[in-house]
């Protein structure tokens, strides 16, 4: 019988074929976790110029340091990984690494003889009776190894399990896999009909075809997948015409891949790799041709590559997030008004918004503290956000386009540095 696990452990009984487990090891993502772990196992003191020490602190900061905030109010996370850190997968693969390597010989005393893992879903062949009694004891005693684990067990259904997008069938002859969709699944993909590139929906039917490919161990299922993948897309309104068209020459490029005729010369200097982001609109495609091809020809030690974004989505009309107070916002171009006269200042941070206040506040030479210091009242309290930015580039350039337009008088700087580095301005930059 097959089993699986909902959250870490998949667990299949077969009859025993090695005293060995076999694992299918992640070579790349081993390879990634090296430096974590060396310098976490004291075998190496210094990492991409950070100490020993620099190093555990900025890893305690992110790993135990996380907060948000609910209904309200903050919460510091005190427990696991933020959802969405980068930080997470790493740390996951790294503690199952560790996990495997100091209880695999427990594992292997109870029948396991196949690991397979991906990340904390875990696939394993294990000796056992129909009633699961070693594989129910096996997950008892890993849940005891550790106060944060827990490993959960699935039965089959019709000789049928489930791994990942895979389904994985048990017959006589050994096992056949093909595409597996969750029963909540909808068939709902990117319309024809939607705001976004031609590009993106060819690629949309390329990926179904080339997963069914990868997955399906018949030609049987992989026809049959096919199947599936015509009528869901046909749902979503995609032309019949072309959906046959991208089939056949798929299944030509898997009869006849093309083979490189030219082996790359290893002396050639990589050309520069060039990004640019634009809003997408209707036969915005004939722009982005011709902008490649100018740049291509202007330009052929550059690879320049140019993608499209959607200037609206859904998810900014329905954000049910708690909004961040405005104390705590950061990353934001400013102004700040004088209440005895006209004037007003625009300034950016990459701190919070309190935080800045107070440096204002405090900062002698601020243009800002000099106009106090006069006796004018700064509106502390009502600082007004006139933008935000993801990072410090696009907040200099948001910068320098509120300093020209309004022309703040408190702004010794008459322009953002970032401005001035790129049309050279000539003016008062002190």
């Amino acid at each position: 019988r097959l089993i699986c696990r909902q959250k870490n452990c998949v667990i299949n009984p077969m009859s025993k074929t090695s005293d060995k487990i076999p694992r299918i090891k992640d070579t790349k993502t081993k390879q990634k976790l090296k430096p974590l772990r060396k310098i976490v196992e004291f075998e190496i003191e210094t990492y991409q110029g950070l100490e020993r020490h620099e190093f555990k602190k900025l890893l305690e900061i992110a790993l135990k340091k996380s907060h948000f905030q609910f209904g309200g109010t903050m919460f510091d996370q005190i427990d696991g990984v933020a959802m969405g850190s980068p930080l997470g997968p790493n740390t996951s693969n790294k503690f199952m690494i560790w996990f495997e390597e100091k209880y695999m010989d427990i594992i292997e005393r109870y029948g396991v003889f196949l690991w397979i893992r991906f990340v904390d879903d875990v696939f394993i062949l294990i000796d056992d009776n129909d009633n699961f009694d070693r594989a129910k004891e096996l997950i008892k005693i890993l849940n005891s190894k550790h106060k944060n684990i827990e490993f959960t067990m699935e039965t089959e259904s019709n000789n049928e399990l489930p791994f990942l997008d895979v389904l994985i069938k048990r017959d006589n002859d050994g096992f056949q896999t093909s595409v597996y969709r969750k029963t909540t699944f909808t068939g709902t993909y990117m319309n024809w009909k939607s705001l976004s590139p031609r590009t993106y929906k060819i690629g949309l039917i390329n990926c179904l075809l080339n997963r069914a490919s990868k997955i399906c161990s018949t030609k049987k299922l992989f026809n049959e997948e096919i199947s599936k993948i015509k009528k869901i897309l046909l749902k979503n309104g995609y032309p019949s015409k072309l959906i046959c068209n991208k089939i056949q020459d798929f299944l030509k490029k898997m009869e006849f891949p093309k083979t490189p005729n030219e082996q790359p010369d290893p002396k050639a200097q990589p050309k520069r790799v060039v990004y640019l982001v634009l809003p997408y609109y209707n036969g915005a495609e004939d722009l982005k041709k011709k902008i490649t091809d100018l740049v291509r020809s202007s330009f052929p030690e550059v690879d320049f590559r140019l993608m499209f974004k959607a200037h609206d989505t859904l998810g900014r009309h329905f954000n049910h997030k708690d909004k961040t107070q405005k104390a705590m916002k950061s990353k934001i171009v400013y102004r700040l008004n004088c209440l005895d006269c006209e004037k007003f200042y625009v300034g950016q941070s990459i701190r919070h918004v309190c935080k800045r206040k107070e440096e204002h506040m405090g900062d002698q030479d601020s243009s800002v503290y000099k106009h106090a210091r006069i006796g004018h009242r700064i509106d502390w309290d009502n600082m007004e956000i006139l933008d935000t930015a993801r990072d410090q580039r696009r907040l200099l350039l948001k910068e320098m386009l509120h300093i020209n337009k309004l022309k703040p008088e408190l702004n010794v700087q008459k322009s953002s540095k970032l401005f001035s580095l790129i049309i050279g301005n000539k003016g008062n930059t002190g």
